[in-house]
């Protein structure tokens, strides 16, 4: 059924190869974007428990999120917000983090 040459199906063959086009452009952008991560991992966990909801931290930590990394920070109403491209995030006290989304 597969010619005598092939190891796998035609359809097990296709998804793995998208699987090491997915990882290979994933490589390329964190050496070129650093905040590509961050930015995933935002989006992932907006997915997962959506905006507005605190996070535990440790969401964060597992993922690899460096919360010292970020584009600007504002405050508002003594509440400090990290600036990514279309999200930004609150830390509270209890070490919970909320995502918000930025409108444009």
């Amino acid at each position: 059924p597969y010619h005598g040459n092939r190891l796998r199906s035609p359809e097990e063959a296709y998804e793995i190869k998208k699987k090491r086009s997915r990882d290979r452009y994933a490589a390329t952008q964190l050496k070129t974007n650093p905040f590509w991560k961050h930015n995933k991992i935002l989006r992932d966990l907006v997915n997962l428990y959506g905006v507005g909801v605190e996070i535990p931290s440790k969401e964060f930590n597992d993922r690899g999120f460096d919360p010292q990394l970020y584009k600007k920070s504002s405050t508002s109403n003594t509440t400090t917000y990290l600036h990514y491209d279309i999200h930004k995030i609150t830390i509270t006290k209890n070490k919970t983090i909320t995502i918000w989304k930025i409108s444009n």
